[in-house]
């Protein structure tokens, strides 16, 4: 599990999703349909992060395993 740092300012939660997928070399599913922006300074594995978003935003976003 690997342990990258990230940044988001007002970043649209599609825009989020492909860095981290990009990042992480994941793939997302479970994607909310409402548009949501996120703010975030992140240091971690995609599963915390994603978690952690999932946490902010009331969203249910998992790992594609």
């Amino acid at each position: 599990k690997e342990i990258k740092r990230m940044t988001f300012n007002d970043t649209p939660l599609a825009e989020v999703v492909k860095e981290i997928e990009k990042v992480y070399d994941v793939r997302l599913t479970s994607l909310p349909e409402e548009e949501y922006r996120l703010t975030l300074s992140y240091e971690g594995t995609a599963e915390d992060l994603v978690a952690t978003i999932n946490e902010l935003l009331g969203t249910h976003i998992e790992i594609e395993k």
